[in-house]
């Protein structure tokens, strides 16, 4: 790469020993992309040809006898801030390209760092510490999101599913908080497992405070959620002795869905209503609003 370095002498605009002298990484390149001269910290860091890079930095921005804007460079395990400054001969025309680089590794490794630290954070602010699955505070941010796709008509369809573990009071009451919060911890396991297994991979699982859950489903209608429903519904009962040892548990559901022009506040209003109904019907089973009217889901045509 320097073969051609000392040929080329006469078209350096500065003594080269001076780039010998700076303590960062250092380079001449004639405006065709060859390079002059290079200092041994270049050498050591920079491995790959930065011809085509420069050149094509020139071409962007049109430079002539001024310092580009710098830009970052990464480089196996090392990151620079690299910096190109044009110098012109009197007719004008580009004659060298000095490039520097500054050493910026130990701060992309903060950066990096910073970047996991929050994104722990973030899960901690919006993962039930409890069930490790979203929170309220998770479930209220998304709401907005999804308004705003079903009213650009990105999202056609969202159901949302309402569920409510049945006489959960009990478990507390007779056996005390640490049996109650185990039940909590298998049946949000339990809800998880039931949505990748009927592959919902799409769908969102939240606890919304005590033993109450709620499934969002986007791009899914009212009967294909009401499926889902009744499944979480049967799951939980045919699971019962393993979530209580004690018991049987049961789970009741109420089920909602977007009709066009409306606000998911008012479906999750639907569904709350969908849910209370299935909970006066015997427990155990799945409630659905539609067009006004509550039902407990058995099939729909």
């Amino acid at each position: 790469m320097f073969e051609n370095a000392l040929k080329a002498k006469d078209f350096f605009p500065a003594n080269y020993t001076l780039l010998d002298v700076w303590p960062m990484p250092a380079a001449c390149f004639l405006a065709t992309g060859e390079i002059l001269y290079a200092n041994q910290l270049y050498a050591e860091n920079i491995q790959q040809d930065l011809s085509a890079l420069i050149l094509q930095k020139l071409q962007e921005n049109n430079a002539e006898n001024i310092e580009l804007e710098p830009f970052g460079y990464t480089e196996q395990d090392k990151h620079f801030l690299l910096t190109l400054k044009v110098h012109v001969n009197p007719e004008g025309h580009t004659q060298s390209i000095l490039v520097c680089g500054t050493d910026i590794t130990h701060l992309r490794i903060k950066e990096q760092y910073l970047l996991r630290h929050n994104q722990e954070l973030q899960k901690m602010v919006e993962i039930d510490h409890l069930t490790g699955v979203y929170n309220k505070r998770s479930f209220d941010l998304h709401l907005p999101e999804w308004q705003h796709r079903l009213d650009d008509g990105e999202l056609q369809q969202c159901s949302v599913i309402m569920l409510d573990l049945d006489n959960f009071k009990r478990i507390n009451d007779e056996y005390g908080h640490a049996a109650g919060d185990r039940v909590l911890r298998l049946t949000a396991m339990l809800l998880c497992d039931v949505l990748k297994m009927y592959s919902y991979s799409d769908s969102l699982l939240f606890r919304i405070g005590g033993e109450e859950f709620a499934i969002v489903l986007p791009h899914k209608n009212l009967e294909q959620a009401c499926i889902l429903g009744q499944r979480c519904c049967d799951a939980v009962a045919a699971s019962s002795s393993h979530l209580t040892g004690i018991f049987q548990l049961t789970l009741s559901c109420g089920v909602a869905s977007y009709m066009q022009h409306q606000r998911l506040n008012e479906v999750l209003q639907q569904a709350d209503q969908a849910l209370y109904f299935a909970k006066n019907n015997d427990k155990n089973c799945t409630g659905f609003y539609q067009q006004g009217k509550m039902q407990v889901f058995r099939t729909l045509l």
